[in-house]
């Protein structure tokens, strides 16, 4: 069955073959279990490599996320910080028009403010103020003269009004005592000042008033016997 089984030469010469084939194949399996380490080992280095590149990829891309996570969130703060400047320039603008509106009004009373005048000023009744109206400036200043005068009036104070022909420009309204005046009339001046500015009518006192000259040039009644004790000037809106 196998060659050369029954020949002495050929059985020697089978043997020899046999011996060398299995030399041969013991350095083929030296080689191929070289070659498989060195396989193996190629292989961890391979994978080993495409760990860390894939580890690398992995850090980059969280890098990518936080770059653009810290842009958005800049251009959120730039956009939150001009929202908030355009917030500000329009309240800003809004105050500005609420101050140009509240200074173009005109100076006026509600029914309740004038009751609470009259009520406040009935308390020196019988006394004398003479109003001084200087009309440069707002259109309010003769309406509210008028105003004032009426609610005097109805409080039993003694009131004359002249109007200035000077040209003179005067804010506000000023209340001046006659020099040398008692208590009383001090006490009387302080309720106009004060009842005044509690209703949000600028009003203030002036320096006293040291001779007994009457508002000339001006348009009123008559200068007839002495100024009265209190004189208020009327001029226009602060």
């Amino acid at each position: 069955m196998l060659p050369g089984w029954n020949s002495v030469g050929s059985a020697g010469w089978w043997s020899a073959f046999f011996f060398w084939a299995s030399i041969g194949s013991l350095m083929l399996l030296g080689v191929t279990e070289v070659l498989s380490h060195r396989y193996g080992v190629r292989k961890d280095e391979l994978a080993t490599k495409q760990q860390e590149d894939a580890e690398q990829a992995h850090q980059d891309e969280i890098a990518r996320l936080r770059l653009e996570t810290e842009i958005a969130k800049r251009d959120a703060a730039k956009a939150n910080e001009s929202a908030a400047q355009a917030q500000l320039a329009a309240e800003r603008e809004r105050g500005a028009r609420v101050q140009l509106e509240e200074k173009l009004s005109p100076r006026a009373l509600t029914v309740d403010q004038r009751e609470a005048l009259r009520a406040r000023w009935a308390a020196f009744a019988e006394a004398s103020v003479d109003i001084v109206v200087y009309p440069v400036g707002t259109t309010d200043i003769s309406p509210l003269t008028d105003i004032i005068s009426s609610i005097l009036k109805n409080a039993h104070w003694t009131v004359r009004q002249w109007t200035s022909l000077s040209g003179q420009y005067v804010v506000g309204v000023g209340v001046a005592v006659r020099a040398g005046s008692n208590q009383r009339v001090e006490t009387e001046a302080h309720a106009i000042v004060d009842g005044l500015n509690a209703i949000g009518i600028v009003a203030a006192r002036t320096g006293p008033l040291t001779t007994d000259d009457f508002p000339m040039p001006a348009v009123g009644p008559p200068p007839v016997g002495r100024i009265a004790p209190i004189r208020i000037y009327i001029g226009t809106k602060p």
